[in-house]
């Protein structure tokens, strides 16, 4: 099983963040992410505090940097030269990931990839809806049309998509559409292109836990406080997986 925990980044002290930190490894999750729109202000998102923000993991395990865009779930609405320059300074302080939203404009977006090319960062192209979950068909394609996006941006690294991970979100209002992000993880795990899909709120937690027994890389636990619909602590997601092991 793998669990990453989604922790809120609200302030640049660094001393009660590693305090944080410490407990969240307590937990043993297999990734941390930090999300970094939580901030009370996108200026104290320096190159300095985000290399610091990393050494309190002392490389025991992946750290992933999200700065969620405001119309995908994340909480500071920015202007969009200076949310991407702050994309840029997550990739250039190193983590193991940085989340990008899918739907984002060209050039921004070819630009962040080369860079996260260069600095040897690995990127996981997110899609969140927050209101339903399309069918099959429809989920698929949101893939395969950001596969063509990317081929038509002539990336550099002509396997940037089997190198990256793609995460599609949805938010499910009846049981049955579990259904669809663990049939994308089969599908897609099965054509090596490494995925991450669940439905969040409280129907979507069959897909949050067992995604990852259909091929999705990990799922999203929480630590303290919820960054998404229905998400629910890491030992509890542990307890279910390993029961029915």
């Amino acid at each position: 099983m793998k669990i990453c925990v989604a922790f809120p980044i609200e302030t640049n002290e660094i001393s009660s963040l590693k305090k944080e930190i410490d407990e969240i490894l307590e937990l043993r999750p297999d990734f941390i992410e930090f999300r970094l729109d939580y901030i009370k202000d996108a200026d104290l998102l320096t190159g300095d505090f985000l290399k610091e923000l990393l050494g309190c993991l002392e490389e025991k395990i992946p750290a992933i940097f999200t700065f969620r865009n405001s119309k995908e779930g994340g909480q500071m609405t920015i202007e969009d030269k200076k949310r991407w320059e702050i994309i840029n300074r997550t990739i250039d302080a190193r983590p193991e990931f940085v989340d990008i939203e899918m739907k984002n404009e060209d050039e921004p977006l070819k630009d962040a990839i080369h860079n996260a090319i260069e600095k040897k960062v690995n990127l996981i192209f997110s899609y969140h809806d927050f209101d339903k979950t399309p069918d099959y068909i429809i989920a698929k394609e949101i893939i395969q049309k950001f596969e063509e996006k990317i081929q038509n941006l002539k990336i550099d690294d002509k396997e940037i998509m089997e190198k990256s991970i793609v995460k599609l979100i949805f938010y499910a209002k009846k049981l049955e559409d579990n259904s669809i992000p663990m049939r994308l993880c089969k599908f897609f795990s099965s054509q090596n292109q490494k995925i991450i899909s669940f439905c969040m709120g409280d129907l979507g937690v069959i897909s949050r836990i067992y995604c990852v027994k259909a091929g999705s890389r990990f799922t999203f636990g929480s630590y303290k406080e919820k960054t998404a619909p229905g998400q629910v602590h890491i030992k509890f997601i542990r307890d279910v997986l390993e029961s029915s092991a």
